[in-house]
């Protein structure tokens, strides 16, 4: 720990409060587009300029934002990130992790502690509106994730496969595979009002026709024996305990084909908890938010699903993010 620590965690929830401002006011993108001065962003979002000024000054102090005598700029990664036309834009999944839910949540993580559960537990709701915004803010910021599990998948572009997406989302994971993979087929499985939002995607993406639609629960879909070449399963063994995980894996298990790989993504901290910072910190919203959920490292993944029958079990990190992809094989 050094002298900045204790300062910067007492008043880190202001950075974070900055931070939604900027994206809520659209501040980086209209940076990026020329409007460099506190009185042309004052005007065009009809904000007023003097607390302008200040959110943009601390903008400047915590490094988000440059400042010189032309205005305010974006460096090169800001541009790429924040900048709503980017395809890389992560703004929008502040809609998820700095919703009302998710700060209110934290904010009560005293009593969490104390009592073992959270206010409110999203998981395993039917028709949930949270997984609604968490589809449509995800679609962008899910990008990185999908092309790091789809090198992972082992098909061969030129042949027939079936892959199942579990709890899609957005639907990105799958719809990327099926980009790189024109004679796949795919099943996306969510709740019926997620995969509504998930379609549209799909349409846009011009991968539709080849997208079957299956709502319902991951624990008790019905999910044919030996159908899948692969199944993806991004950021969802989180939620649960080992007795529902190990579970799940073995319905992946049963569902694949032999030779088949289950691809998991997530967040894996390091096996002895001290390291890895993005996963520890997501462990946290798993005990805001659910009530048996965490960030699981490798030594808690092997035995569910070496448990399942799962062999070879390899783990990439992902470059960017803090997540990895956990290959794992079906016999052949």
């Amino acid at each position: 720990m050094d002298e900045r620590t204790i300062p910067d965690l007492m008043f880190a929830y202001i950075k974070s409060g900055l931070f939604k401002t900027a994206v809520d006011l659209e501040l980086f993108t209209r940076i990026a587009h020329g409007e460099r001065t506190v009185a042309a962003l004052a005007a065009v979002t009809g904000a007023d300029a003097r607390a302008l000024s200040i959110v943009l000054d601390a903008l400047t102090a915590i490094g988000v934002i440059r400042k010189d005598a032309d205005g305010y700029g974006l460096d090169p990664l800001g541009e790429m990130l924040l900048v709503k036309d980017s395809p890389a834009y992560m703004g929008a999944f502040t809609r998820v992790t700095l919703s009302p839910q998710l700060w209110h949540a934290v904010g009560q993580l005293g009593d969490i502690v104390r009592t073992g559960h959270p206010p409110e537990a999203i998981i395993d709701v039917p028709n949930n509106e949270f997984w609604e915004t968490f589809s449509d803010a995800s679609e962008k910021i899910s990008e990185l994730g999908a092309q790091a599990v789809a090198e992972h998948l082992g098909l061969d572009a030129n042949a027939p496969a079936t892959i199942l997406d579990v709890a899609a989302g957005s639907g990105v994971y799958g719809f990327t595979a099926l980009q790189r993979l024109p004679k796949a087929r795919l099943t996306s499985l969510d709740w019926e009002n997620v995969l509504a939002h998930a379609r549209s995607i799909a349409e846009k993406r011009g991968v539709a026709d080849r997208v079957t639609w299956l709502g319902g629960s991951a624990f008790d879909a019905p999910l044919p024996d030996g159908k899948y070449d692969a199944v993806i399963c991004s950021h969802f063994f989180h939620h649960f305990d080992g007795a529902q995980n190990l579970a799940l894996a073995r319905r992946f298990f049963a569902a694949l084909k032999p030779g088949g790989r289950l691809l998991v993504h997530d967040f894996v901290p390091d096996d002895a908890r001290t390291a890895h910072e993005p996963a520890l910190m997501f462990a946290v919203i798993m005990l805001s938010t659910t009530e048996r959920g965490n960030a699981y490292t490798m030594a808690d993944y092997r035995p569910w699903l070496e448990g399942a029958g799962f062999r070879d079990l390899g783990l990439h990190p992902v470059p960017m993010g803090g997540s990895s992809v956990i290959v794992a094989h079906r016999p052949g």
